[in-house]
């Protein structure tokens, strides 16, 4: 939790390395793929607080002091703009999910998927794969 706590501050020491080592994984992650001659396709699967507007006030409240600069969406743009750079696909479920339910596709207190969580979320990503790249696929297989 003290982790997904910082990943919002504006500006921070800690959020800045914690967002350089997850950045160096994803690019080990990317040489591997590159090396395999493997797409890399990047899924943002963001907190509950990020889509639920009533979460989202009670986390700010419990956690953040009046004043302070946060960016609830400030893991999808930094790790989009990592992609973009590296010439990852990007899938970000925050606009989706926050526009189907939020607490209710999440347990309560945790970011894990409900298994109407995981049903959303699985449409979604499967729509984007066939909409960017539907010509690998063929008659619901892979070729």
């Amino acid at each position: 939790q003290e982790d997904s706590q910082a990943l919002i501050f504006t500006s921070d020491p800690y959020t800045n390395l914690l967002y350089d080592r997850v950045k160096e994984s994803l690019t080990g992650v990317k040489a591997v793929s590159n090396e395999s001659g493997i797409a890399m396709i990047l899924v943002l699967i963001p907190q509950p607080y990020q889509e639920d507007p009533e979460l989202q006030n009670t986390f700010i409240k419990n956690y953040f002091p009046t004043g302070t600069e946060i960016d609830m969406e400030r893991p999808q743009k930094e790790f989009k703009k990592w992609a973009e750079k590296q010439g990852v696909f990007v899938i970000d479920l925050l606009p989706a999910l926050g526009s189907s339910g939020g607490a209710a596709l999440h347990y309560i207190d945790t970011p894990h998927f409900t298994l109407k969580g995981h049903a959303v979320a699985g449409r979604i990503i499967a729509e984007e794969l066939m909409k960017h790249f539907s010509r690998v696929f063929v008659s619901g297989s892979v070729q």
